[in-house]
């Protein structure tokens, strides 16, 4: 069993390193390969170790949460990594991911499974919490222009910012709450509005849906295959993901889902916690958590922030080193 692990990146190196090298002492024949948001962080300040054997790439625009970049980044090295590399799966990672669990058992998990990828995503018919499924509809049925500028801007001091961003959310509600026609998508503090307009046309239909889910999945080399394919092939379809808000979220789990010659087992490998949904982020684990993420079926977890507190990471290497 062959297995390549994409990690994205955007930050200072220390966690980074610390998860490359956890991963090749965990699976030391797989492959490793970062791609780095070069306009985030100096890429020569990165300094990974040789002897961990990590391809390093990067893309030639800024990678911003939320918007196709992303999908961009992930698509890119999965292009590469089907040209130059030999491999059964490939697990997307983001550098705040850790294992919980020994990466033997990832192994045995892709070895007995019958599909093709392995992705917590549903078809959109199937989402049942209200909430959920009007935000999918305005994720994925409207499309949106570049950025606003109805935002509050960082350098106000905190209170400001606080009321600035309270009044603005008013008057987006008022507007969104009156019609249909047009939306106005409030990312998470501090990144700007979105403004969107009901789409005549979408690439769904009832035998062909939209799937929402995990934006961290798990392909083996014959999904991968399908999704380089399908993104060089299908320029119409790739516009219109383009346009639409979080499409990691939707458009890699709508391909694989959709296609009839792929079987998609609808799990994940992450445990993640929400404390609060609103936020747009998930928990970051510490150490006081680590009974819950000892308790979890779950390979890694997301997200740790080894400046917040590493102790939690190093608990998890005594775990990880007894197997």
């Amino acid at each position: 069993m062959r297995v390549a692990y994409v990690i994205l990146n955007h930050r200072s190196p220390a966690q980074l390193v610390r998860l490359l090298a956890t991963l090749r002492d965990q699976d030391p024949s797989a492959s490793l390969v970062v791609h780095h948001d070069k306009f985030r962080f100096d890429i020569d300040a990165l300094r990974i170790p040789d002897e961990l054997g990590v391809k390093l790439l990067t893309s030639p625009a800024p990678i911003t949460w939320g918007d196709f970049s992303m999908v961009d980044a992930y698509w890119r090295t999965l292009a590469w990594l089907t040209e130059h590399v030999e491999f059964d799966w490939v697990v997307l990672l983001s550098a705040q991911d850790y294992p919980i669990k020994p990466l033997a058992r990832l192994h045995q998990l892709l070895e007995s499974t019958d599909g093709d990828a392995l992705i917590e995503s549903m078809p959109v018919a199937e989402i049942t919490i209200p909430h959920d499924r009007i935000d999918v509809n305005f994720r994925y049925n409207y499309r949106y222009g570049t950025p606003s500028k109805l935002r509050t801007e960082r350098h106000l001091p905190p209170t400001v910012h606080t009321r600035a961003r309270a009044a603005s959310a008013f008057f987006i509600d008022l507007i969104n709450n009156r019609q249909s026609f047009v939306h106005m998508y409030r990312y998470p503090d501090p990144l700007p509005t979105r403004f969107g307009v009901r789409s005549r046309s979408t690439p769904f239909t009832p035998t062909v849906p939209c799937w929402y889910g995990s934006g961290w999945p798990a392909l083996n080399f014959v999904a991968a295959e399908t999704i380089v394919r399908y993104a060089s092939e299908n320029a119409k379809f790739m516009n219109y993901y383009r346009s639409v808000i979080i499409p990691d979220e939707s458009v890699t789990a709508t391909i694989i889902g959709n296609d009839p010659g792929l079987d998609l087992v609808r799990i994940g490998l992450h445990h993640v916690r929400w404390s609060n949904g609103v936020s747009g982020h998930p928990d970051v684990f510490r150490e006081s958590d680590l009974e819950e993420l000892s308790r979890s079926s779950q390979v890694f977890a997301r997200k740790f922030d080894a400046g917040l507190d590493s102790a939690i990471l190093d608990r998890l290497d005594v775990l990880l080193a007894k197997g």
